[in-house]
């Protein structure tokens, strides 16, 4: 209940973005059904959102990143990230406990240990075009782009 108000709140965030960079036509990923779909190439939209749903993937989530990027999908991606300051702790101690009463806590646990989001950039390779601490600082939001694709530089 609370991951679908946040991810409603990143919506907003999104709106702005793709109306500020003229992207029409935007996707908002929540299952894996929905992933499947857009893996197979189904999908006409010029960009992909991940709201909270890139953990419960595990170690799939870096492969998922890049056949995305590969597709030519631009991402915007709101994910857990690790603490940097004490100030974040606070959030970060909160998403924790609201995970464990999920039924992907080993996966999220999995994806923290390994760096969160940033962690997840690391593995593969990609420097966001526009990146944004929110929740208190729990969460990070990031925008990518495929290689070869024209900066997505109004972002406000």
């Amino acid at each position: 209940m609370i991951c679908r108000k946040i991810a409603i709140l990143a919506e907003k965030r999104i709106a702005a973005y793709c109306a500020a960079n003229q992207i029409d036509d935007w996707l908002s990923i929540r299952t894996v059904s929905q992933l499947e779909t857009v893996l197979r190439g189904e999908s006409a939209c010029g960009l992909l959102f991940f709201p909270l749903f890139l953990h419960q993937l595990g170690k799939r989530a870096g492969d998922v990143l890049s056949i995305c990027l590969s597709l030519g999908k631009k991402l915007a991606i709101l994910e857990y990230r690790t603490p940097e300051r004490n100030l974040d702790y606070p959030a970060y101690a909160a998403c924790c406990l609201l995970e464990m009463t999920g039924s992907h806590f080993e996966a999220y646990r999995d994806f923290m240990q390994s760096g969160g989001l940033e962690g997840l950039l690391f593995r593969a390779r990609q420097i966001p075009r526009l990146r944004e601490v929110m929740l208190g600082g729990a969460a990070s939001f990031v925008c990518l782009t495929p290689v070869g694709s024209p900066d997505m530089d109004k972002t406000r």
